[in-house]
C-alpha cells in the first residue's frame, strides 16, 4: 500500500469492485484480494457461457470453419497423391480450346 501511495496508484485493498469481500461493506469472500478462486463460481460461469454458446451463430461459424479446414486437409492429401504419368502434346486444350501447344493430360483419365 505504501508503494501505491508513492506512485499515486490505486491501493491493493481497493482493487476489488463494489459489493465484494475486500471492498468496504463487502459480504462474500469469493473476490477477496489474494484469496483462492471460487470453484463453484467458475463452474457456474462456465455453464452459463456454454449454454449461451450452444446453438449460437458463433458455434455455427466455428463448426463450418472446422469442416472447411478438414476438407482442405483431405483435398491436399488426396491431390498430393495424384501423379500424372501420361504426358502428351496436343493441338488444343480440352477445356478452354486454346490452340497453343501444351503439354496436356486427358481430363477423363485423371
Amino acid at each position: 500500500q505504501a508503494l501505491s501511495g508513492l506512485l499515486g496508484e490505486v491501493a491493493p485493498n481497493r482493487w476489488a469492485g463494489t459489493g465484494s469481500a475486500s471492498a468496504p461493506g463487502g459480504d462474500g469472500a469469493a473476490f477477496a484480494f489474494g484469496a483462492a478462486p471460487a470453484q463453484s463460481l467458475a463452474r457456474a460461469a462456465g455453464d452459463v457461457q456454454r449454454q449461451a454458446y450452444h446453438g449460437s451463430f458463433a458455434q455455427q461459424v466455428v463448426r463450418m470453419w472446422r469442416q472447411r479446414a478438414q476438407f482442405m486437409l483431405h483435398l491436399h492429401r488426396a491431390s498430393s497423391m495424384v501423379k500424372i504419368d501420361h504426358h502428351g502434346r496436343a493441338e488444343k486444350c480440352e477445356l478452354c480450346g486454346s490452340t497453343r501447344q501444351l503439354v496436356v493430360t486427358p481430363i477423363y483419365t485423371l
